[in-house]
C-alpha cells in the first residue's frame, strides 16, 4: 500500500463553488417563504445579518456534505407542505 492510496480525493474547486451557491440559494428560501406568506418582517440590520449568516451557513454545509445536505433540506421543506 502506497501513500497515494491513502490520500483522500478532494472535489474540484468548481464543484465546491456550485455546491456552495446551491446551498446559499436554498438558504435564501426561508426568508422568501416568510415574505410570501405576508408575515411582517422588520428588515433592520440584525435581520438582514441573520439572513445572510443563514444563507452562508447553508452554503458551507452544502459544500461540505454535498448532496446529502441538500436532500435533507429539501425533505424538511417538503415536510412543511411547501
Amino acid at each position: 500500500m502506497t501513500t497515494e492510496d491513502s490520500k483522500i480525493k478532494q472535489p474540484a474547486k468548481g464543484k465546491l463553488t456550485y455546491r456552495f451557491l446551491g446551498g446559499a440559494a436554498l438558504g435564501t428560501f426561508a426568508p422568501l417563504i416568510l415574505i410570501s406568506y405576508a408575515l411582517p418582517i422588520d428588515w433592520n440590520s440584525v435581520t438582514i445579518g441573520a439572513t445572510l449568516l443563514f444563507a452562508i451557513c447553508c452554503g458551507l454545509l452544502s459544500s461540505i456534505w454535498g448532496k446529502n445536505f441538500i436532500d435533507a433540506a429539501i425533505r424538511v421543506l417538503n415536510s412543511f407542505g411547501f
